[in-house]
């Protein structure tokens, strides 16, 4: 989107350039009309440095604040949340998945996992869903 606005406006400064330009070859050597033409010319090209300028600035700064916002955001996109990012809040039951990609529920107490000897290295952890409810009939 921002880069259909960025072209458009750049193809608008680039008519006017284009309408002072043979406006420019119109007026004798040495004319005011072509002295002032080449000015405005000027004026377009540097005002499409100045789009592009903001445009790259636009994306730049877009891109950096959705890198900040993933790492704010504690969970990834497939509800994980990686324990580098944060731990839980409160001591219970979680969902874990272990360095070697074994899940399995455990419990989270005193900011420690509670895992047996040779269970290996908590990567990412989540609240454990609801439980199961059956659908009654009518």
């Amino acid at each position: 989107m921002k880069a259909d606005t960025e072209i458009r406006i750049i193809a608008q400064l680039l008519e006017a350039k284009t309408e002072l330009q043979e406006k420019a070859l119109t007026g004798g050597r040495g004319s005011l009309i072509r002295k002032e033409a080449r000015l405005e010319i000027k004026g377009i090209d540097k005002g499409i440095e100045i789009v592009k300028k903001i445009f790259a600035e636009g994306e730049k700064d877009r891109k950096e604040l959705l890198k900040n916002l993933k790492k704010q955001s504690p969970k990834s996109s497939d509800g994980w949340i990686p324990i580098k990012r944060v731990l839980p809040k409160q001591d219970g039951m979680y969902l874990v998945t272990f360095d070697d990609g074994f899940v399995t529920a455990t419990e989270y107490c005193d900011d420690e996992w509670q895992l047996w000897a040779d269970s290996g290295e908590v990567l990412a952890w989540q609240p454990l869903p609801e439980p199961y409810k059956e659908e009654e009939n009518e």
